[in-house]
């Protein structure tokens, strides 16, 4: 959750798409919500996994930072993707990983861990 311009914002991923994707509410009361809004760019429904969503603004902009595998063939590539906007409606994103990272390696070798275990 993040306050912007006087508005509070919360995202979350959720897989009611098919896949992975970010979405985004907001209030200026924390009473009345928005519509659920989806922030990432990529074709829908594409099993392309968006998630880990984190949010923060400055001055001038609503900014989500997340996991990206859109640029994976199999969906075990992941990338890190930065979303921002001035009005909190209208995002643009862009990866920020020069490098993907491979999340089928996992650090102990134990096949039942994954990201977040």
């Amino acid at each position: 959750m993040v306050i912007y311009k006087g508005t509070i914002y919360i995202s979350w991923n959720d897989y009611g798409n098919g896949d992975a994707d970010i979405f985004l509410v907001s209030s200026k009361d924390g009473l009345n919500w928005t519509n659920t809004m989806r922030v990432n760019k990529d074709d829908l429904t594409n099993e392309k996994d968006q998630f880990f969503p984190v949010l923060s603004s400055n001055s001038e902009y609503l900014q989500l930072i997340f996991y990206d595998r859109r640029d994976s063939v199999n969906n075990t590539l992941i990338k890190v993707y930065y979303s921002y906007s001035k009005d909190g409606e209208n995002f643009s994103e862009f990866s920020i990983s020069e490098k993907s990272i491979d999340a089928s390696m996992s650090s102990t070798g134990n096949d039942t861990e994954g990201m977040g275990d």
